[in-house]
């Protein structure tokens, strides 16, 4: 709705411009001064339509009699004319302490379209006071009559819905003005809006023990929006006097009000609450977002919380189980169970398998024997682990499976296995170049080229070197002599 209304005041804005722009005396007859004196009398006119024009003119001016007649026109009898006046003051690019005084004296005006824009500048008519939106702002840094301020506080209960959401949602610079009794006929409102923004407003006004008592009744209220913002709420409370309400809304009949209360009570590190929510990971009305943030807390849990993980790596649901073996993974660091990592490596899924290879390349002691396992997977993703694996571990142990995977039937398997054979350079690694340098496939030789001449290896230019020399193999020295830096010796 504020969209709604600022859309509106920029197109009535420029409506107004043009307008206005059409109307402006002409220079070589009128000085300004002249059209700004004109246009002030103007604005004395019985005639509504000849007071709009002088507005609209007004408000082509800086000058501060311009200004004053424009401020004064907020006080007109015709409504549309307070509009103009309204629009050309709020769309200036800074607003003076006086023009903010006198917007604000509108905010109860007759018409609901002015106070609708009031209400939705409220943060930059408040600023010219100084009220900075502080936890504990008591009272405006700058000058602001009683009567104003009652004014303000009277717009807390405006009956124009939209007024009363723009007055609320501003809370943080209304402060000083709200009470715990402006609070409780807020939350009693007949917008539901009005009563989610008077939640949030009180829990940052208010202290929690006043907040508590202030809400407690709403853990049985009829609307279940209004008690699952309230148990969001009362989760990030950290004074335990919310601990009650929270166990009343974890039996709450609404399936996400009462997971919401489950949760808060679970991240006070009480494993109690687990088992409902353990249960409720099975249940298709279970967000993915709720489900992730309980499994989170499992790792405050110490041998239970990891008994949880390793049971909720089995679940069908591939989101959970990975963000179960992420935790996992977090919590065991380098000492996790590598039977555990390989069977999740053979996962249907993709992102558990990356997961899973996460924490096998962060494990203090790379398991050897698990290299041949991961060379012959189905995946191609595993089988590039693989490859990564070997860079982690002596070369007599990885040289056979980077000669099998060297022939792999995915092209970057078989480009990652040949960059670490020239790297690591194990026996009969020159005739195994040699070979790929043979293949039928151009994008093979031309990465070999590459990955060859961009080695820093002395051993592996020596070889390139030679090679480059003694091959008859025309399109071979073409291709190599191009990846060559200039003034190589190569």
């Amino acid at each position: 709705m504020t969209r709604f209304i600022l859309t509106a005041m920029v197109l009535t804005a420029s409506f107004l411009t043009l307008y206005a722009a059409d109307n402006v005396p002409d220079p070589a007859h009128e000085t300004e001064q002249e059209t700004i004196s004109k246009c002030l009398a103007d604005l004395s006119s019985p005639s509504a339509d000849v007071r709009r024009r002088a507005v609209l003119i007004l408000g082509k001016y800086t000058n501060p009699g311009a200004l004053s007649g424009i401020i004064q026109s907020l006080n007109d009898t015709d409504a549309g004319i307070r509009r103009s006046a309204l629009v050309s003051l709020t769309e200036r690019a800074s607003l003076s302490s006086t023009s903010a005084e006198a917007i604000l004296q509108r905010i109860d005006d007759p018409d609901v379209h002015i106070r609708r824009i009031v209400s939705s500048y409220l943060r930059q008519l408040l600023s010219t006071y100084r009220v900075r939106p502080a936890r504990h702002s008591a009272t405006p840094a700058g000058p602001m009559s009683p009567a104003l301020q009652q004014r303000l506080v009277n717009a807390l209960r405006d009956a124009d819905t939209v007024v009363r959401r723009n007055m609320v949602a501003h809370f943080s610079y209304l402060k000083f003005l709200l009470t715990s009794q402006h609070l409780v006929h807020l939350l009693g409102d007949t917008d539901r809006e009005v009563r989610i923004l008077a939640l949030d407003a009180a829990k940052h006004v208010l202290d929690d023990a006043t907040f508590i008592q202030l809400v407690s009744d709403l853990v049985h209220d009829s609307d279940r929006l209004i008690r699952l913002r309230l148990a969001k709420i009362l989760a990030k409370t950290r004074s335990t006097s919310a601990t009650p309400l929270l166990r009343k809304l974890s039996t709450d009949e609404d399936f996400e009000v009462s997971t919401e209360a489950l949760l808060a009570l679970f991240t006070q590190r009480d494993f109690s609450h687990y088992s409902p929510l353990r249960q409720r990971l099975d249940d298709i009305r279970m967000d993915s977002t709720t489900a992730s943030l309980v499994i989170s807390q499992l790792r405050y849990f110490g041998v239970q919380g990891n008994t949880a993980l390793v049971e909720l790596i089995d679940h069908p649901n591939p989101t959970i189980k990975d963000k179960a073996l992420q935790t996992y993974g977090q919590g065991m660091g380098g000492i996790a169970d590598v039977d555990l990592i390989l069977r999740c490596l053979q996962d249907a899924s993709r992102p558990v398998r990356d997961t899973a290879g996460q924490i096998l390349l962060r494990l203090k002691t790379p398991p050897r024997a698990a290299i041949g396992t991961l060379a012959s997977s189905n995946y191609a993703d595993i089988r590039l682990l693989a490859v990564d694996l070997a860079h982690r571990l002596p070369g007599r142990f990885t040289a056979p499976v980077l000669l099998d995977l060297i022939l792999d039937d995915d092209f970057e398997v078989r480009m990652a296995a040949l960059s670490e054979i020239i790297r690591s350079r194990p026996a009969g690694w020159e005739q195994i170049i040699e070979r790929t340098l043979d293949d039928d496939n151009f994008d093979i030789r031309l990465r070999t080229i590459t990955m060859l001449t961009r080695s820093r290896s002395p051993e592996v230019e020596l070889w390139v070197r030679q090679y480059h020399e003694n091959t008859a193999n025309t399109e071979l020295k073409r291709l190599i002599q191009s990846q060559l830096k200039p003034g190589s010796k190569r």
